[in-house]
């Protein structure tokens, strides 16, 4: 029996005006390769990278994460199985003293074998496996044979005696069959975590505006019946800086940013390659501040004390 389904966005805005002095998550884009081509990929993965971030330099950035604690480590990508160093570095973060963050992994699972899933289980809080849909719906998406490896996988971890959890991205292709398919997934699959991403027009998908989710749809999705302890993000992460502070995001090549869905040159925080995460810590919550003061004026609101 399943005990829970949970749906949620991993960009979670706070619950009130102020934010953590350090974020809950980072987000390690580990390389902007890939072996599949997605029609919405933010970061626009594909067969090519380059200068992307070494094995010593991911270890030296992994060793500045974890002074700070934050709640989870996503190793993402591209494709982060493309690493042939992965699970040395997976390894690695979990050698850090004191290892207290979560480690995740983002994946699509097509690399994933009865022989990694072992070494996966073992070194990962999470792993998610992104699958969109059932098989015609997800292979328009994600491309020909994605739903099938995505499966694939979610066997071999279970196998592993691990608990895989899924990634959706919402569009307006998939979204009227998602509470079937997330039946299908709990009750045939034995998936108890499902995280939901409203498609945002970025990379690959930027001219993909045929993708994109009216405010009626969102509201229909937040009502899926009966799953009721959904918790679904139920709009684009908006230039307004309200989730500022969460999170950063770590291209493959060390440039960091609030989020991956704010990577504009705005929103620069500095170069994780050659900088102290300290640093860009700091750039963040100045950032974080200024967005704070500006949305409290725009609202026709006034600063009380000890606010930020």
């Amino acid at each position: 029996m399943i005990q829970k389904h949970i749906f949620y966005s991993d960009i979670m805005q706070p619950k009130n005006s102020k934010c953590k002095k350090y974020p809950r998550a980072i987000y390690l884009h580990l390389t902007q390769r890939c072996n599949f081509n997605c029609v919405y990929c933010y970061l626009n993965a594909g067969k090519q990278s380059c200068n992307e971030l070494t094995t010593d330099e991911v270890k030296r950035i992994l060793s500045q994460i974890v002074i700070f604690q934050p709640v989870k480590v996503i190793f993402t990508g591209g494709e982060p199985l493309m690493r042939k160093d992965l699970i040395e570095l997976a390894r690695y973060f979990r050698g850090l003293n004191p290892p207290l963050s979560q480690l995740c992994l983002d994946t699509n699972g097509s690399l994933i074998t009865s022989r990694t899933a072992s070494s996966l289980v073992a070194l990962f809080d999470e792993i998610r496996i992104s699958i969109d849909g059932f098989k015609d719906t997800n292979d328009v998406l994600r491309g020909q044979g994605a739903f099938k490896s995505a499966i694939q996988a979610i066997g071999e971890i279970h196998k592993a005696e691990g608990s895989p959890s899924i990634a959706i991205t919402l569009t307006s292709i998939n979204i009227f069959e998602v509470r079937y398919f997330v039946h299908y997934m709990c009750h045939e699959w034995g998936i108890q975590t499902v995280r939901i991403n409203p498609f945002k027009p970025m990379g690959r998908g930027e001219t993909r505006t045929d993708l994109l989710l009216g405010d009626h749809n969102l509201n229909w999705v937040g009502s899926l019946d009966p799953f009721s302890a959904c918790d679904v993000d139920r709009s684009p992460c908006n230039r307004d800086g309200s989730c500022i502070g969460t999170s950063i995001s770590i291209t493959p090549q060390g440039l960091t940013y609030p989020c991956h869905w704010l990577s504009q040159e705005e929103y620069y925080l500095g170069d994780a390659r050659n900088e102290w995460l300290g640093f860009i810590y700091e750039r963040l919550n100045k950032l974080r501040q200024h967005f704070h003061v500006k949305n409290i004026r725009l609202k026709g609101g006034t600063k009380q004390n000890g606010d930020t």
